[in-house]
């Protein structure tokens, strides 16, 4: 079971920019042994070897070092601001620890967030070691599927969620039906009316 989930979350580029990738989802198991990094397909052919790379790499830095290098882009960011509710959600799984400086200054009206106060923020991590890259996609497809991924298909999420009241089962049949490609499969059949043209 997770304890939160972080929508896109940041992967710093290399080594000399403070640019950075976006993953889907961040997530956490809830003993902190395991990160998720989790991409989300809805279309088979958006599978890039570029995508692979960079998950490949933050996978094997591990989780305290891509927060560390998230922190650096935090501080260095001209969107600071929208960092530091990052490194706040973060530290709220208990994943960072953030200086009491930073959360009086995110009280004031106009908060200011210093390069230096951003960068006293730490990793606070004694047993998330590993990161595993989830990718959930509509169908399997052995030939572009790495061995050293997981993956979750439409199908078996539609397994889970059919239980869940009508909304889970309205929402269940429709990823049965988006298996076959959700770009080229409209949900409906669309309404139309008779053009002058």
């Amino acid at each position: 079971m997770c304890r939160d989930v972080i929508p896109q979350f940041p992967l710093k580029k290399t080594a000399d920019t403070n640019h950075a990738y976006r993953v889907d989802f961040l997530a956490l198991s809830k003993d902190l042994k395991t990160a998720f990094l989790v991409e989300l397909k809805t279309d088979m052919g958006s599978k890039s070897k570029d995508q692979e790379k960079y998950l490949e790499e933050a996978r094997n830095k591990g989780l305290a070092y891509i927060l560390s290098e998230l922190i650096g882009i935090a501080s260095n960011s001209d969107s600071r601001k929208k960092y530091v509710h990052l490194l706040v959600a973060l530290s709220n799984l208990g994943i960072l620890i953030l200086p009491c400086q930073l959360i009086t200054a995110m009280s004031k009206r106009k908060p200011r967030y210093s390069e230096n106060l951003v960068n006293k923020v730490k990793v606070s991590l004694s047993t998330c070691t590993k990161i595993e890259v989830v990718v959930i996609q509509p169908k399997p497809e052995e030939k572009t599927e790495r061995k050293d991924f997981r993956y979750i298909y439409f199908d078996q999420v539609a397994d889970i969620i059919e239980e869940e009241g009508e909304l889970g089962e309205l929402f269940a049949c429709y990823l049965r039906k988006w298996t076959t490609d959700p770009g080229n499969r409209p949900a409906n059949k669309p309404q139309c009316f008779n053009s002058t043209e």
